[in-house]
């Protein structure tokens, strides 16, 4: 594949990946955050039960923080190494070029405007038929 028609002008994949790589180390940040508290909230449990109900939802929604950005990072370490190998640009499932808007403003896609839609598509839950039918 043409680097060229991949990413974009050289401006373009510089910009992208300047804005890919400060995303990551956000993304680090945010995720060496999350699991420092979810290792403080553990370490400072008093033994009480309402003290350990409390503390548990607590690291329950740092660990669903700590999983997300973990997802969102590994998204962005994904399109900056199809950045540095040529591929970004191209929609991963079928291949098709990305639109370069697509690709400016959401650099970590990985698929289509199709593609995508078709994923979504395939993940929404299905309709219950109303009832009687």
């Amino acid at each position: 594949m043409n680097d060229e028609h991949a990413a974009g002008p050289p401006s373009d994949r510089q910009r992208l990946h300047d804005d890919l790589t400060a995303r990551i180390e956000t993304l680090r940040r945010r995720k060496d955050s999350a699991e420092a508290e979810i290792a403080t909230l553990w370490a400072d449990c008093a033994l009480d039960a309402v003290d350990a109900g409390s503390t548990r939802a607590a690291v329950a929604e740092a660990r669903v923080r700590a999983d997300e950005t973990r997802g969102q990072l590994e998204q962005a370490l994904a399109a900056r190494r199809r950045l540095d190998d040529g591929t970004f640009g191209s929609c991963v499932s079928c291949g098709a070029p990305i639109d370069r808007e697509r690709m400016l403003a959401v650099p970590h896609t990985e698929l289509c405007v199709s593609c995508r839609r078709d994923h979504e598509s395939r993940r929404a839950p299905a309709r219950a038929a109303p009832p009687g039918r």
